[in-house]
């Protein structure tokens, strides 16, 4: 009896087990992902949606727009930003600042117009 039930639970893992194909590790794939695009995060405080803004071999750069209180042209600007100038997000750290319409990036914070 034993026998049969561990060949049933052994068939039925074999059945539902999708194909095997050769695939790259996940780790392996970041580095391909292109800046802007969206992806969940499913590990950190708190897990949700996050857009790339640089992916190398060994980090990833995620823009975080969850944050209720950033209004929205803020928001478009920023992922326009981490789709189209990945490395402006690079230079706000180096006292430099952005300017797109009423929106500004800069290593103090973001504004829309002229308010934090």
């Amino acid at each position: 009896m034993k026998l049969a039930r561990s060949l049933t639970l052994i068939a039925c893992f074999v059945a539902s087990a999708p194909p095997v194909t050769a695939q790259e590790p996940a780790e392996t794939r970041v580095h391909k992902l292109a800046p802007g695009t969206e992806i969940i995060v499913l590990r950190g405080t708190p897990a949700g949606k996050r857009y790339v803004v640089l992916a190398g071999e060994s980090e990833l750069t995620v823009l975080n727009v969850t944050d209720p209180r950033l209004p929205r042209a803020a928001r478009d600007v920023l992922r326009a930003l981490a789709a189209s100038h990945p490395s402006y997000f690079a230079v706000a750290d180096k006292h430099e600042s952005f300017v797109n319409g009423t929106v500004r990036v800069a290593p103090d914070g973001v504004f829309v117009a002229d308010r934090k």
